[in-house]
């Protein structure tokens, strides 16, 4: 969302929410200063909670990724 912010300047965004990405961005520039001179490519939450009720069925990776 902040590089559509950024690159568009919020093109198409409404007011309230430009105001708050700005907000947002300038926090997380407090937060990692580096983040002012490059992009960060993925951010994530991390939190306690409880153990999932049902487990997902994941593939082997080999059955999924291939190297030609």
């Amino acid at each position: 969302m902040f590089s559509i912010l950024n690159n568009t300047n919020g093109e198409g965004m409404p007011d309230k929410m430009k105001q708050e990405l700005t907000e947002l961005e300038k926090q997380i520039n407090t937060i990692f200063p580096s983040l002012s001179a490059s992009k960060g490519v993925f951010m994530f939450r991390l939190s306690y909670a409880d153990e999932a009720t049902i487990r997902t069925g994941r593939r082997p990776v080999n059955k999924i990724l291939h190297f030609s």
